[in-house]
């Protein structure tokens, strides 16, 4: 990909050789090899990231312990009271994924 400046300009103008009115797009760019990708679908935006999806590559999907819920409470703390909070957010059959230990136990 070109790493200079590139400016892209759309505006409506009329075409010189019919005289009507269409759109218009141009490009300036300061040095270097300018390569770029247009991409439009009239089947819509869904369709516009499948094609983008294909040509870079699909995203990875996150670790499944991070979409879950995540427990941190700023506090002094210990392995005893976190396994404390484990055994309550069980007993309560409340889910948690993941604990957090923040800056007093770092």
């Amino acid at each position: 990909m070109n790493s200079a400046e590139t400016y892209v300009g759309i505006e409506v103008a009329p075409n010189s050789f019919t005289g009507q009115q269409g759109m218009e797009g141009f490009f300036i760019s300061v040095g270097g090899k300018f390569e770029f990708f247009i991409f439009g679908s009239a089947q819509g935006p869904k369709a516009n990231q499948n094609t983008l999806s294909e040509l870079t590559g699909f995203a990875p999907l996150p670790p499944i312990h991070s979409l879950g819920y995540h427990y941190c409470k700023y506090e002094e703390n210990s392995a005893a009271l976190m396994m404390q909070r484990d055994a309550d957010f069980t007993y309560y059959k409340f889910p948690v994924d993941v604990f957090w230990s923040d800056l007093f136990y770092t």
